[in-house]
């Protein structure tokens, strides 16, 4: 995740949940097709709940970042 910062732009992107299971991905799009975007339903535990909140509170741009060895690697 990466918060805005003063400049209109973005800090630099920070971990926010290792190793974070993906439960569901959706395709989508919209109503015309002209934009597509991907839905990600990540299960996350109670105690990392404050922190992905508060991201998403401060519009901080979130990616997914697929890791093939798992968490730690």
């Amino acid at each position: 995740m990466a918060l805005p910062d003063t400049r209109n732009g973005f800090s630099q992107p920070a971990l926010l949940l290792p190793g974070a299971e993906i439960a569901q991905i959706t395709p989508g799009s919209s109503a015309l097709g002209s934009a597509r975007s991907t839905i990600v339903m990540v299960l996350v535990a109670d105690e990392q709940m404050p922190k992905l909140l508060g991201a998403q509170a401060n519009k901080a741009k979130i990616s997914v970042v697929w890791n093939p060895g798992g968490a730690g690697r």
